[in-house]
């Protein structure tokens, strides 16, 4: 008997929650036959951070290497460090590989400031400035937030109705989406469960589509904009993905910063009727605009691609 108690106090003994929760994590891996990858969901991914230990100052005159890069998130001193790194790393891999290694990567902690980083680096991409991109890509990681965690999942759901659940929630409760930490507001999204959805190339353009119904329905709220021109920027950087799992993480991570912004705004309800103005051309349009063209109209314009909705070129008319 006290043999057998001594084995279950042993450090080597797992708990069964703990190993209910191993294979919970296990399920959440998903094979991807086409790629010939595993695919591993947000949450999974995010429990794997560095950036839950604790960061690395800089003052320690500790190098940034490919090992400990990500111990230096959201730390803005580190930011000519970083571009240092990025700029090493890009000379070693070459630019295509070097995006495709660590774009997934950069994107966790996308939020407010680091859209600016994201913009950057897809202009910089279009005039194949090495410099630039990894400018932006130091930009984007020394703005990181931790925003939680929001898994995909294949449950299939339109993007404007799980918007719409949420200004529901909201209505319904009013001390939800209260809190102030942005890690907070998802937890709270994540944990009613019916806010995941799977963003894939296939629901990118109902994600774009979704956002500038947004745009007009918040009256041209300049963090539409910032996120309209965001997933443009976004858009330029995907094909330099590999495979189709490593897009659909890029696109979930850029969903959750939709999430997040659409309760910063205080979730408006989208109630926008759509006014045909398919008569009008996008040189008409541009023409209308200040010198140079603004990003949220260039954004609008790229994002239109092939739909037969009329709605980008009527926020393109009054969003100026």
């Amino acid at each position: 008997m006290r043999s057998f108690r001594r084995i279950l106090r042993s450090p080597y003994v797992l708990p069964v929650a703990t190993v209910a929760t191993a294979a919970a994590l296990l399920a959440s891996y998903i094979y991807n036959k086409e790629d010939e990858v595993i695919e591993t969901t947000l949450e999974e991914k995010c429990t794997k951070e560095p950036s839950l230990r604790e960061p690395i100052m800089p003052s320690l005159g500790i190098e940034i290497t490919i090992h400990n890069w990500k111990h230096f998130r959201g730390q803005p001193e580190s930011h000519k460090s970083l571009c240092d790194f990025f700029n090493n790393e890009m000379q070693r891999l070459g630019q295509r590989h070097f995006i495709a290694t660590y774009l997934v990567d950069v994107l966790d902690g996308l939020y407010g400031d680091s859209l600016v980083g994201l913009h950057k680096t897809s202009s910089a991409v279009k005039n194949d400035d090495t410099e630039m991109i990894a400018e932006g890509f130091a930009k984007i990681v020394s703005t990181y937030v931790p925003l939680g965690h929001v898994s995909p999942q294949t449950k299939r759901q339109r993007l404007s109705d799980i918007l719409q659940k949420i200004n529901a929630e909201r209505s319904a409760s009013s001390h939800m989406f209260n809190e102030t930490n942005f890690s907070q507001k998802v937890a709270t999204i994540q944990g009613t469960e019916k806010f995941d959805v799977l963003i894939d190339l296939n629901t990118k353009s109902e994600l774009s589509d979704m956002l500038v119904h947004l745009y007009i329905s918040s009256n041209y709220n300049k963090q539409i904009a910032l996120l309209i021109t965001g997933l443009h920027s976004l858009d330029v950087l995907l094909p330099f993905l590999y495979h189709n799992s490593s897009q659909k993480l890029a696109l979930g991570y850029f969903w959750r910063v939709v999430l997040n912004t659409y309760v910063l705004i205080g979730s408006p309800q989208l109630n926008f009727q759509e006014t045909n103005v398919h008569h009008l051309n996008w040189g008409y349009i541009e023409s209308r605009a200040n010198s140079p063209v603004p990003s949220i109209i260039q954004a609008l314009r790229h994002l239109e691609g092939s739909s037969e909705q009329s709605l980008y070129k009527y926020a393109a008319l009054n969003c100026q």
